[in-house]
Order: structure tokens, then sequence, then C-alpha cells
């Protein structure tokens, strides 16, 4: 026991030690937890000691029980929070674990860029990835990893993420410490650090090489749709085992093929449906035959319908470099040009006529057309051009068939010169 003469003078009993400083230093060093503990119950113990008399024998019994109990109850309550700074201490090395695991430990790579893209905290799979130690790492340009041809492409994806504040991704050549380089997929976002600084986060997928292709091809079927999607023609592929592999929306329009029989994807089943509709079946199909027996021949010709219309049809391999793998098939809706065409030449071929040599009766003027018929001249030029006919007499006629008018003819035409000259006047 410490003597009353020792004891402090403002010293008064206290059990609080939560939030203490002693309490704090538990908490933030577990090896010295037992030292610290029983150093706080001598404190408590030295605290307590200033209430008990120097001779214990002259307390009565009631004071000596009130004292025991009161020590008694700081003791378990010190051994309480023993225990609940135990949990808390599991609880956070649980934490711990589960954050290494979680940041340090995860399949990509994790990175906080600053504003001047200075990288400010990266996990180890980010380390591990450019080939350094993650002390390495801090503070140091990420564009120092990106290959100098791919540095404009960061650039730009940096420069979006800025101006929109939506997340960005791209794909970029980053190059580790002794010079290797790889395809990397870089997604980052823009948020605030703890401080309010704006920051990005990335994160940094190692892309192999056949995932990056697939990417690539990926991105040329999607242009290959669209521009199957955008043409005027109707297009079919087929593989050649006879499987449609590819076409287009305009191609089942323009054959009217329902979306039953085009998705079977059998190139026999859609050849027994167009078949019924061409006035010609047996040329359409004999022409399919001939360029599925001959796979390095192009063919190009014309289709008639039962309802006339018209399509042409061009067909050619195709080539994977060059190995043939199947057929191209495009068909052109024609009808409104060729009947253009045939409206055109019909009339070229009229003009054609008229002005060409016409065999004429010296008699009666008739003339003989391509079949050797005789037509008078008024319904020959009828039926070949656009000129029609209203009948007359000339005055010469009118003397030599009927001379008696003839002065009756003069005279009105007299008088129709006379009447056209006051009019002018």
């Amino acid at each position: 026991m410490t003597s009353k003469d020792n004891r402090p003078e403002d010293a008064t009993p206290s059990m609080e030690v939560t939030g203490s400083p002693q309490a704090d230093k538990l908490q933030m060093d577990p090896a010295q937890k037992e030292q610290t503990l029983r150093w706080l119950a001598e404190e408590v113990l030295r605290r307590k000691a200033i209430t008990i008399p120097e001779n214990l024998e002259s307390m009565t019994s009631e004071e000596k029980r009130r004292l025991l109990h009161e020590l008694g109850v700081h003791q378990i309550e010190l051994e309480m929070q023993n225990e609940e700074l135990r949990r808390a201490q599991s609880a956070l090395d649980a934490e711990r674990a589960r954050y290494f695991d979680l940041y340090d430990l995860a399949p990509v790579g994790y990175c906080t860029i600053s504003e001047s893209g200075l990288i400010l905290e990266a996990n180890l799979t980010a380390a591990t990835l450019l080939g350094v130690s993650r002390s390495e790492l801090m503070r140091r340009p990420l564009t120092r990893f990106i290959l100098k041809e791919d540095q404009n492409i960061y650039y730009l994806h940096s420069k979006q993420l800025v101006e929109t504040g939506r997340p960005q991704t791209c794909e970029l050549r980053m190059m580790r410490q002794d010079g290797t380089s790889f395809w990397a997929h870089l997604d980052a976002t823009a948020v605030q650090d703890t401080d309010g600084t704006p920051v990005s986060r990335i994160v940094l997928t190692d892309v192999p090489e056949r995932e990056r292709v697939a990417n690539a091809l990926k991105s040329s079927f999607s242009l290959l749709s669209a521009a199957l999607e955008s043409t005027a023609d109707g297009l079919l592929i087929v593989n050649s085992e006879g499987k449609v592999t590819t076409y287009n929306q305009k191609f089942a329009e323009m054959w009217k093929i329902p979306g039953d029989v085009i998705a079977s994807r059998d190139d026999d089943v859609l050849l027994e449906y167009v078949l019924t509709q061409l006035a010609d079946p047996g040329q359409f199909l004999a022409k399919v035959r001939e360029m599925y027996a001959l796979p390095e021949q192009s063919s190009f010709d014309q289709l008639e319908f039962i309802d006339g219309r018209v399509f042409e049809r061009y067909s050619q391999p195709q080539h994977i470099e060059n190995i043939i793998i199947g057929r191209v098939w495009s068909f052109r809706d024609i009808t409104e040009r060729k009947l253009a065409a045939e409206a055109l030449q019909q009339a070229m071929d009229d003009i054609k006529i008229l002005r060409g040599l016409l065999p004429i009766c010296a008699s009666c003027k008739c003339i003989r057309d391509a079949e050797g018929a005789w037509t008078q001249m008024e319904v020959y030029i009828r039926d070949h051009s656009e000129a029609k006919f209203s009948h007359g007499i000339c005055p010469e006629c009118v003397q030599k068939l009927y001379p008696e008018y003839q002065k009756k003819v003069d005279e009105e035409l007299r008088k129709m010169k006379e009447d056209n000259n006051d009019k002018q006047r």
C-alpha cells in the first residue's frame, strides 16, 4: 500500500479506462497487453489506497467488507474490458486478413493515381504485373510503365475521365521493369480521396494474347454485321457443309422467307422454299450445284420470278487466307431498273425505225414493215411513234380533184388573208 503522505492531494478514486491513453495504448500495442493491464490494476489500487487508513486494524468489519467489494468489482470490470479488447483485436486481425485477401491478393491490379499521374497506392498484383516491388511503384508516374507508342491512348483515356467524370476503359501495351511488354485492360473511375483530393482508381488486367485476339474478332464481327445490314443487297453465306453461317435481313425480305425456315440454317431447306418462286427453278438449281461442284469459281446471272420480279445473282467463294471455307451469295432486285431499261430500249428502237431507211411504195405510199407487210404511211407512223393524225386536203388536191370548188376556196382564202391583215393593224 502507498502511504497517505506520499499520495497526491488531488488524487481521486477512478476506474475509467475506456478512451484513456492507457486504453488507446492497449489497442495499439497488443503485445504488451498483459503488462499494461497489470499496470492499470496497480494504478487503480494505488488510487483506491488513498481511502484506506494506515492501520487496517482500526477499520471496522463493514469498512473492510465494502473495500473488498469495491476492489472485486473493479477487478471484474478490468477483466471485462480486457476481454472486449481481445475481441476487438481479433476482429481487427480478421479485417486485416480479409483486406489483404481482397486487395493485395486480388487477381487484378489496383492502383490509385493522383491528378498529376503519380501512383499513390498499389496492390501486390499490380506490382507483380509490372515486375517491381510495391515500394518502387509509390510516387512514380504510371506512364513510366506504358509503352511509348501507346502513350496517346492513355492520355485520351485520362482526359475523357476528367472531362466526363464517367468510368473509362481502354486497352494498351504496358512495359515491365525487365523491358518486356504485355497487353493490359484499364478500367478507371474518378473518385475523391479521404481528404477530398480528386484521384482515379484504376483496375489493371493482363489481357492474354488469345483474349485480345478474341476481342478484336468480336469488334470485327460487329462491324461486319453492321455492314451486312446496311447494304441494299440480300446476302447469304453458306459454309462448306451446306449450313448457313450468316445472312442479313434484306435477304429474308427479298425472298419472303419465314423466320422458322431461315432459322433452320439449312441450305437445302432454303433452296426448296425459294424454287417455288422462280420462273425457271431448274436453271437456278443447276447453277447452285455447279458452284458447289466448282468451289473456286465465281458466277453472275439474272433470275426471273413468277410474279415478274427480276434479281441479279452474284456468287463467289469465301476465303480465310488461301483456304476456301464457304460461298457468298449476293442478290439484288433490279425489277424497276429492268423495266426502265426495256422502256428506254423500246423508245430507242422506235426512234431507229423512223430514222432508218423505210421501204415505201412509189404509187400508194404504203410502207413495208419488218415482217414484210405493207401498211399505210399514217398507220405505220402512228404505230411506231407518238404522232397522231388529223385529215384535211391541200389546195393542189382540191384543184385537181374538185375544180368546181376552186373558186370558192380561193375566195375563202382571200377573205381569211384580209381578215388577218386587219387584225394585225
